[in-house]
């Protein structure tokens, strides 16, 4: 017979005992579990939704890892495990969802905007490059594509490993190029690759 040892809390808000699964990690805590369950949490925050946007506007200093490093030193060992477990679990939950991918195309692209001196060496800062168009137009040009790569044909499901390729190549584009939508193309990460700075 197998037995399985689960470490069991009981939530102060509807005080249901339940596994240390349904809590979220909290590092100020003795035991790195916050004492009310996650869906106690999730029903006062969709309650109390919009007290919670304007405080974290009004208090930034207060929200982050910063704000909580400062008030207890170091992060607990076991802390991290429960938070890389979470994060582990997140991901095998959500990696084949269409909203999990458009959000990561979306960080990719708010990270390259956002950090232009890394951009291939910086080339889009140095060459005072610029983008206009939006996300949804881009996701847009991606659902036009239906999963095929324009450069070798090859089809990607759902269009998820079709990158975004600019026409001209950002080391040729003139001094302050502006790329509209039309300026760029869905191809693969392969095809991106190999073609470089040709047209």
């Amino acid at each position: 017979m197998l037995i399985v040892n689960l470490t069991m809390k009981k939530c102060i808000k509807c005080k249901t005992i339940k596994e240390e699964s349904a809590f979220y990690p909290n590092i100020t805590r003795k035991d790195g579990l916050h004492n009310t369950c996650i869906q106690c949490q999730k029903d006062y925050y969709q309650k109390n939704k919009e007290y919670f946007k304007q405080y974290k506007k009004t208090n930034p200093d207060k929200f982050g890892t910063n704000y909580y490093m400062k008030k207890i030193g170091n992060i607990p060992e076991k802390v991290k495990k429960l938070q890389k477990k979470k994060q582990k679990e997140y991901f095998e939950r959500h990696q084949n969802t269409e909203e999990f991918k458009i959000r990561k195309r979306r960080n990719r692209r708010a990270y390259r905007l956002c950090h232009p001196e890394r951009e291939r060496n910086g080339l889009f800062k140095e060459r005072q490059l610029s983008e206009i168009f939006t996300d949804e137009e881009w996701e847009n040009k991606v659902k036009e594509a239906n999963g095929i790569c324009f450069l070798c044909n090859r089809f990607f499901e759902e269009g998820y490993g079709l990158s975004l390729d600019h026409n001209p190549p950002i080391s040729k584009a003139p001094i302050g190029f502006i790329y509209t939508i039309d300026d760029v193309q869905p191809i693969c990460r392969s095809c991106n690759s190999s073609k470089g700075a040709s047209i």
